[in-house]
């Protein structure tokens, strides 16, 4: 507009309630308009002394203002009232502080509108533009909840906002990398507030979910600071709270996604804290929350993933026991309805029995033996729609079929038998589409008969013949 204020300072911005900010003390402002820029007008000698750039207090262009928002700025950044006399000293303080934390658009904004000379300095437009961008409003946001972070309403309204933005907008891989260590800190001072670790979770699970260089910048920026153990001990001291295990579990699932087929130590240190022991517990206390069932077992199966071995064969080793299977058997029937509890579970079945170790005979064994194939086969019935699920139970039968003991073979072949048998008595949504387990798996384990096409339609004949004949005379 054309408008010079000459004395823009802290004082002068108010925040009103709707979070607009805008200027006050337009005094001098009109004086300016009025007066000539000669500089023996002693009327344009005038501005608070600690915001006046090195060009002076007769300056009327607008460069001088930008002058003093940078000295706001600065301000801000380092929560003290500026200084001419050891503005140099807070400046350099201020850039120390930004460059460390990783505010890189916070910094380049402030030193452009400082510059000693008017004409280096950025128009008004200019700056607005900058601060504008997505990546620079995560910045000032997460800028003020570090400055604020005792304040509990300030840090929620901050990681809302922050969430918000990450959803609408794609961020950069230094703007995810920043706020990944912002979040972890407050992890760590917040530890108890279940509402602020609530808004952090669901932060980080946006990161994770913003592309894979930036899931994966993320991922690597986590397992940095150790932020997955914090997940774990939040998931272990709040035992009870069903919102904070659902967005937990799922953040531990994400980050683990997003590591996939990376030899990191972010397995060995989930391992080392008792990660499993703790998933295990949320999955028997939260048995009917689907959202824990699902994001826990797929990060079951995430740990369990891949072919590098070392931790990744001692998760299998401690999740192949009878009772955890036990408990994915009552989670499978008491979701059979929910196509992600399906999906994940027949997941971690099939990474259970993959591997090269020594013991993953024993593991197949153990499979085997518990009601999983029967629960698996009925979920390929019940969801023949679903190609997951269909080829979840493929991969399965397939890794059982691979074992060459045919003792063990045997076992298999009663199991599935059986199976197919109780679920031929059961209604047709129930039983397992031809050829799901693949027919390379049935050949090997000599009971392809079982799962041909023609042997289905004689089922599916014998079936609508029962239905056709009338009922008996009691």
């Amino acid at each position: 507009r054309d408008i010079v204020h000459r004395d823009i300072k802290s004082k002068n911005l108010l925040v009103m309630s709707d979070g607009r900010v805008v200027i006050a003390d337009l005094g001098l402002a009109k004086l300016c308009r009025r007066l000539s820029e000669s500089a023996g007008d002693p009327g344009t000698r005038c501005g608070s002394p600690n915001y006046i750039g090195p060009e002076g207090a007769q300056s009327t262009s607008s460069a001088r203002d930008m002058y003093a928002l940078g000295c706001v700025l600065c301000e801000a950044v380092l929560r003290r009232d500026p200084d001419q006399c050891v503005r140099d000293e807070h400046i350099a303080l201020a850039n120390s502080f930004l460059q460390l934390q990783g505010f890189r658009l916070v910094k380049d904004v402030m030193n452009g509108l400082l510059e000693s000379k008017p004409e280096d300095r950025p128009s008004a437009a200019t700056v607005v533009d900058r601060l504008r961008d997505p990546n620079a409003s995560v910045a000032w946001v997460a800028l003020v909840i570090m400055q604020h972070q005792g304040s509990t309403r300030v840090v929620e309204d901050g990681c809302r906002q922050l969430t918000s933005v990450c959803h609408k907008f794609p961020l950069s891989v230094s703007s995810v990398e920043m706020l990944c260590g912002v979040v972890s800190d407050l992890v760590v001072k917040h530890e108890k507030h279940v509402s602020i670790l609530l808004e952090c979770f669901r932060l980080l699970v946006e990161l994770l979910g913003g592309g894979e260089a930036n899931a994966r910048a993320c991922g690597h920026r986590l397992d940095e600071h150790g932020t997955a153990c914090r997940v774990i001990t939040a998931l272990r001291n709040h035992a009870r709270d069903v919102a904070l295990h659902e967005i937990g579990v799922t953040l531990l699932a994400e980050f683990c996604r997003a590591l996939r087929g990376e030899e990191g130590r972010h397995k060995e240190n989930i391992f080392n804290a008792d990660g499993l022991s703790v998933i295990l517990a949320a999955l028997g206390t939260h048995l009917h929350e689907a959202v824990v069932q699902e994001q826990g077992y797929g990060f079951l199966a995430e740990l369990c993933h891949g072919m590098q071995g070392g931790v990744t064969d001692l998760c299998r080793q401690s999740l192949a026991k009878e009772n955890v299977l036990r408990g994915l058997v009552k989670t499978l029937q008491a979701h059979a309805q929910h196509v992600g509890v399906q999906k994940a579970g027949i997941t971690c079945l099939v990474n259970l029995c993959r591997g090269e170790d020594c013991h993953v005979s024993e593991r197949r064994r153990t499979v085997c033996r518990s009601d999983a194939v029967l629960v698996v086969v009925s979920a390929a019935g019940l969801h023949h729609d679903q190609s997951d699920i269909q080829e979840g139970c493929k991969n399965l039968i397939s890794e059982l079929a691979s074992e060459t003991d045919d003792v063990f073979l045997q076992m298999l072949q009663r199991r599935l038998s059986m199976t197919l048998g109780m679920l031929g008595s059961s209604p047709r949504s129930a039983r397992i589409a031809p050829n799901a387990c693949g027919q390379g798996a049935t050949r090997r384990i000599g009971c392809h008969h079982l799962l041909t096409p023609k042997s289905w339609r004689r089922l599916e004949e014998q079936e609508e013949e029962q239905e056709q004949r009338p009922p008996c005379a009691t």
